[in-house]
């Protein structure tokens, strides 16, 4: 494109200049020889339909007066500047008897209004195809004699007016097109350096590089394919970015796995090879060594269970079936299942529901495991003696569940990756007590399946809030309470 745009523009005004001057040309030569026609045939009607002229050439007796009183007429007629001639032809021959020229000398010749004069009938009829026009009138004199008037227009007037015209078009049209090639020029030199601009920079952004920005002021469709083009420009940045973190992330996301994996297996491997090399030992410890073997088989399996849950979850292949159940039993039901471990430390577990507490709609098993996750996290990072708050509410058309512990908080520059998958706080102390950091995570994305949301605030040192949101299952529930 370096050129050719250029040259294509110039090229496409400069063609459509030549037309329109090519066009003009053709229509102005036709009107000149349209007006000529005109106007000799309606000069020649006036002449011959003058009754005092009609009478004057009747009267004559013979050729030759005839021919002196069409001499005497000669400037009406317009026979001037050996251009326009008058003949006189025998009525009955057609036979050259005088004119205003020898035949010799002009321009006469036998034409097809003489032809149709020689039948009685005036010839006026002109066919622009031929280099003259005439007309030719049967006349009878005082004596009887019958003769023809010719009056014949070799129409060099018209073809010198014609060339006249095409002299100065010519003329004008040089100066046109110099004047429009500097035109055409400039105008496409304002269309074409935007576009190389365009082009550089999108050969830039094509090899990686997202920094070029095309400056421009201009509010024409240009100015808007620039304005377009910085925002793909940014966006591209930003989602090339965006790549590299999530593959960052997805390499850290694998590493964090294949770990997670292999500590429990080396655990369990090491506690069996124990169990198989040392056949005396003792039943109590052959029994903790298997307790710990399947503890480390639960782990892994709950961790490809989260895995898998993850994955299905981001594949958007889950398809629960969804039922109406209390909120409040659900949590009881988890509650059961950490009250083992929350007394172990003593840690006291309150819970808070309003009396008209409306059921929810959703898949319980789900919304059971985002309790759990929650909750446990909740009990495992409260110190001994601690305390968690659970406390149900109903806003809107959703119901909140908020569960609040006063245990160490989560620091401030960790909580933009709280929700990341196996993102610890405290990567060496999560692994001790049982946590994989997919816990916040997992539990995030299922409420989001189950058409809510759940949120997470902390303060380092003080403690941390995080808020369930789960779909009522009557909305009319809401209605009803802001009457």
């Amino acid at each position: 494109m370096k050129r050719s745009l250029h040259l294509k523009l110039n090229l496409i005004l400069l063609l459509m200049i030549i037309l329109l001057i090519v066009v003009i040309t053709a229509f102005l030569i036709q009107g000149v020889e349209t007006f000529f026609i005109e106007e000799f045939y309606a000069q020649m009607h006036a002449f011959f339909g003058d009754q005092e002229v009609a009478n004057t050439l009747r009267s004559a007796q013979d050729y030759q007066v005839l021919a002196e009183r069409l001499t005497a007429y000669s400037g009406w007629l317009g026979i001037a500047y050996g251009v326009r001639h008058y003949y006189v032809l025998d009525g009955v021959t057609g036979a050259f008897l005088i004119g205003s020229v020898t035949p010799e000398e002009g321009a006469f010749r036998v034409t097809p209004n003489i032809l149709t004069a020689l039948g009685g009938v005036p010839g006026d009829r002109s066919d622009r195809r031929l280099d003259f026009m005439d007309v030719a009138l049967p006349i009878t004199t005082a004596n009887g004699h019958t003769y023809i008037i010719q009056i014949l227009d070799t129409k060099q007037t018209a073809s010198d007016l014609a060339g006249s015209l095409m002299t100065i078009i010519l003329r004008t049209a040089v100066i046109g097109l110099g004047i429009s090639v500097l035109l055409s020029f400039v105008l496409s030199k304002t269309l074409v350096v935007p576009i190389q601009k365009l082009t550089r920079a999108a050969e830039r952004v094509a090899e990686g590089d997202f920094s070029p920005h095309i400056h421009g002021n201009a509010s024409d469709e240009i100015g808007e394919l620039a304005h377009t083009f910085n925002n793909m420009a940014e966006q591209l940045k930003a989602t090339v970015a965006q790549l590299e973190q999530a593959a960052e992330r997805q390499k850290e996301f694998v590493a964090n796995v294949s770990h997670e994996l292999r500590t429990p297996l080396t655990s369990v491997r090491s506690y069996a090879e124990t169990i198989l090399e040392t056949p005396g030992l003792e039943a109590p410890v052959r029994e903790d060594l298997l307790r710990v073997v399947v503890d480390e088989s639960d782990r892994m399996t709950q961790i490809v269970q989260d895995l898998l849950t993850l994955a299905q979850l981001d594949s958007r292949r889950r398809s629960q079936p969804m039922e109406t159940f209390a909120l409040q039993h659900a949590v009881e039901r988890t509650l059961r299942s950490l009250a083992l471990t929350a007394k172990e430390k003593d840690i006291c577990i309150e819970t808070h529901f309003p009396e008209d507490m409306p059921s929810v709609t959703g898949y319980r098993p789900g919304v059971e495991q985002i309790v759990l996750n929650i909750v446990s996290n909740a009990v495992k990072y409260t110190p001994r003696g601690g305390e968690v708050c659970i406390t149900a509410a109903v806003d809107g058309a959703n119901v909140t569940l908020s569960v609040k512990d006063n245990g160490p908080g989560i620091p401030e520059a960790d909580m933009p990756r709280i929700f990341e998958r196996f993102y610890r706080v405290e990567k060496g102390r999560s692994r001790e007590t049982g946590g994989t950091g997919l816990g916040l995570g997992l539990a995030r994305e299922m409420a989001r399946e189950a058409g809510g949301d759940l949120t997470l605030e902390s303060v380092f040192g003080e403690g941390t809030t995080v808020v369930i949101t789960l779909p009522l299952e009557d909305l009319r529930y809401a209605a009803n309470q802001s009457e």
